[in-house]
């Protein structure tokens, strides 16, 4: 028995995505109207919300099919007898002549009923994203207004196969100067704090090493900061030296099946994982919208 069912999941309220840089301030991005709505926790988690209740998908299969007449292999005592003997081979250390010798009185067919859920599910969730802005093209509020998350078109893959995939929100992008170098296109360097020299490490700053002078730092104590070259600045990661980043809000949409097996009337200790690997007919397959 097979039963496919199609459900839609919830969606995420737009956070900060890029986990590596600082966040912006509060109220440095711009609302976007239907991802502007607080729904945060105490916790400072994310609420989720439905999709809109109008919204039906269509499925590619709504079918209902039944196949009552099934097959049922006949298993002779030379296969039976060449299984019992890979069975033994693993199993038993000692001679596998009484299971060479076993006399089969009476061998039944049994018929399995494998029960199988597959529940594909669709998510979506949003996040605020941005890239350094060099002259690109800007997909602003002023070429209309943001379609709501369950409304932003993507491309359906087969039904009932995991994909994910990123979409850029239309309309929500805009561009600022970087928040992380306030728009100078570079930061002071964390390791020497700007000075571009750092204490040597070969004589701990003392200049001397073993009553003689460091060849290392010359008897400074000091040297280049390697970091920065010497230079006490660096590269801003976040714009990447061109002063602005572009924001925008980006819809991740995830497609993922569910699977959910169950073995009705079967033997105790025939393991249930061994049925993966076993092939059998479809006596009934299922296919609605839940």
């Amino acid at each position: 028995m097979e039963k496919k069912t199609s459900v839609i999941w919830r969606t995420l309220i737009p956070t900060y995505q890029r986990r590596d840089q600082q966040q912006p301030p509060p109220g440095w991005l711009d609302n976007v109207t239907g991802y502007d709505q607080n729904h945060g926790d105490d916790d400072g988690t994310n609420k989720l919300y439905p999709p809109p209740p109008a919204y039906v998908p269509i499925p590619e299969h709504d079918r209902n099919s039944a196949v009552p007449n099934v097959s049922v292999p006949v298993v002779s005592e030379d296969l039976a007898r060449q299984a019992l003997m890979q069975f033994v081979g693993k199993k038993w250390t000692h001679s596998s002549k009484p299971a060479r010798g076993m006399i089969f009185k009476d061998m039944k067919p049994f018929t399995v009923y494998r029960y199988r859920l597959e529940t594909y599910t669709e998510s979506r969730s949003s996040a605020w994203d941005c890239e350094p802005y060099t002259n690109q093209f800007v997909d602003g509020p002023h070429y209309g207004m943001s379609p709501p998350p369950w409304d932003v078109p993507v491309e359906v893959p087969p039904m009932y196969t995991d994909v994910s995939l990123k979409v850029r929100v239309p309309h929500s992008s805009f561009v600022k100067e970087c928040h992380q170098c306030d728009g100078k296109g570079k930061v002071r360097c964390r390791n020497c704090h700007g000075k571009g020299k750092r204490r040597c490490m070969s004589c701990s700053g003392n200049g001397r090493k073993k009553k003689k002078r460091c060849s290392s730092c010359s008897g400074s104590g000091r040297k280049r900061c390697s970091s920065c070259s010497g230079k006490g600045l660096k590269t801003c990661k976040s714009c990447l030296g061109h002063q602005n980043l572009l924001h925008f809000i980006q819809l991740s949409v995830t497609w993922k099946n569910h699977v959910f097996e169950f073995i009705p009337d079967r033997y105790p200790e025939f393991p249930i994982k061994k049925f993966e690997k076993v092939s059998g007919d479809a006596f009934f397959v299922e296919e609605s919208i839940l």
